[in-house]
């Protein structure tokens, strides 16, 4: 049985699948009537999404264009702006819910790994 998920991306893939479970069962929650209880899932998304994109520039699987680049740096610029202007984040912080800065430093984090300056890895003749 061939594996549907490609195990370069086995880390981006799961965040998202979390994500997307976060951000529905925020929605689905009835007690629930903020908008912001689904921020955290759409901010892991964003990450994730900003994550594999990076990686594939640096995987030379894709080709490493200025838009690319933009738009990974939009999505991590939303993050910071949903998560900083979002919930009263000294509250939250006080409260001991630091979930959202989290996020913020993981996907500030994962997005600086996958671009780091390293020997860039090719892909291979047979992908």
């Amino acid at each position: 049985m061939k594996l549907l998920i490609n195990k370069k991306f086995i880390h981006s893939t799961v965040l998202l699948a979390v994500g997307v479970l976060m951000t529905v069962g925020s929605m689905t929650n009835p007690g629930s009537t903020s908008a912001a209880d689904s921020l955290p899932g759409l901010c892991v998304i964003l990450g994730a999404l900003a994550y594999r994109s990076a990686k594939q520039r640096r995987l030379q699987l894709v080709e490493n264009t200025k838009k690319r680049k933009l738009l990974e740096f939009l999505a991590l610029i939303s993050i910071a702006v949903l998560i900083l202007t979002g919930p009263d984040i000294l509250q939250l912080i006080r409260d001991g819910d630091i979930l959202t800065l989290g996020i913020l430093v993981w996907a500030i984090f994962a997005y600086l790994c996958a671009t780091s300056r390293g020997a860039p890895e090719r892909k291979n003749a047979t992908e």
